[in-house]
């Protein structure tokens, strides 16, 4: 995946994989260690409608964290949000692949995103994109937390 500076995060826990299970950031290079959980929306996905899917979100840090610093209601929003931001400009180009966003939410500034790609997605795609995002405002409560969004852009 390339990396280029450059976001649902969802209601009912789905399952989890095995503990202490290692992923390795394919934005940031940085080995994340934790008890990862899936998540779903309450009323299920359709990712059958639209160009842009929604092919998962993780975590980078504790749920407890989280649930510290946001709802899953507001990062339902925030990633609903980006998904229609990406969708919006998806429109204008034919490109096809993968787009991993990086949210870092902080407690004071905007949030801070990077992303890596991979496929036959478009620079000038991935730029717009990333000037739409420094639209966002969104804040923590208490500390920094971070969360990466997959999205997946279909043939047009």
């Amino acid at each position: 995946m390339k990396n280029l500076p450059i976001l649902f995060a969802m209601t009912i826990v789905l399952g989890s994989v095995n503990a202490a299970e290692p992923y390795r950031n394919p934005v940031d290079g940085a080995v994340y260690v934790a008890d990862w959980k899936t998540y779903i929306p309450a009323n299920g996905v359709d990712n059958k409608k639209g160009r842009v899917v929604n092919s998962g979100i993780r975590l980078l840090n504790s749920q407890a964290d989280f649930e510290a610093n946001t709802t899953p209601k507001e990062l339902a929003k925030l990633i609903g949000y980006i998904h229609e931001v990406l969708a919006q400009h998806a429109v204008q180009h034919k490109a096809t692949g993968e787009i991993l966003v990086q949210i870092e939410l902080t407690k004071s500034g905007k949030p801070n995103f990077k992303m890596s790609f991979q496929g036959n997605v478009q620079r000038a795609l991935l730029e717009k994109f990333y000037k739409s995002l420094g639209s966002i405002e969104f804040n923590t409560r208490q500390s920094t937390v971070s969360l990466q969004a997959h999205f997946v852009l279909k043939d047009a």
